[in-house]
């Protein structure tokens, strides 16, 4: 397997972000995807949370 290292991003995933957690992603110098669940009964939805920075 080969890794490309050219484009490295970190993946986040929570229930929610406060404006403390946005503040910071703000403040960070890299490629970050934010992304937020929702818990039904027996299905787990995730979304794409879109803060204004993330990517």
């Amino acid at each position: 397997m080969e890794v490309d290292w050219s484009r490295i991003r970190l993946i986040t995933i929570a229930k929610n972000y406060s404006k403390w957690d946005i503040s910071l992603i703000k403040h960070l110098d890299a490629d970050i995807e934010c992304y937020t669940y929702t818990y039904h009964k027996d299905e787990l939805d995730i979304h794409l949370y879109r803060c204004g920075i993330c990517s």
